[in-house]
């Protein structure tokens, strides 16, 4: 894009199939598609976005990573597994991970499970029933 000309195609062109050992489900048991983007912005953001943009747009991945996939991890107990690629990863994009914003994040979510205990409970019972 930054190089060539593009166009837009309306019409769905790919699609996933997820079974067992494919990398997407991989992928997605890691929550890994939010640090994807934080990654894609990070490599391109500069090129495409002007600076308030693009601090805008990395701070609101930011906030949606720390709450809800890192909080939302510490609350459901994710395995090493998780975490060791969590922080390589954010090592491979070149960013610090922010220890305050993750405790923000983990008392947030804890509010939040607190304050809405439907919620909480459906949510449980869900994540139990998948199990």
């Amino acid at each position: 894009m930054q190089h060539h000309d593009f166009g837009f195609v309306h019409q769905v062109l790919a699609f996933v199939r997820i079974h067992d050992e494919a990398l997407s489900d991989e992928q997605g048991s890691l929550r890994a598609y939010p640090l994807n983007r934080i990654a894609f912005v990070r490599g391109y953001g500069n090129s495409f976005l002007i600076r308030a943009e693009y601090d805008r747009r990395l701070k609101e991945l930011l906030d949606y990573y720390y709450y809800d996939v890192l909080a939302s991890a510490f609350v459901r107990r994710s395995p090493e597994k998780f975490w060791s690629y969590h922080k390589g990863r954010l090592e491979e994009i070149g960013l610090p991970f922010d220890r305050g914003r993750y405790v923000r994040a983990v008392l947030r979510k804890m509010i939040d499970l607190v304050c809405n205990p439907k919620q909480t409970i459906e949510k449980t019972r869900r994540r139990k029933s998948a199990d």
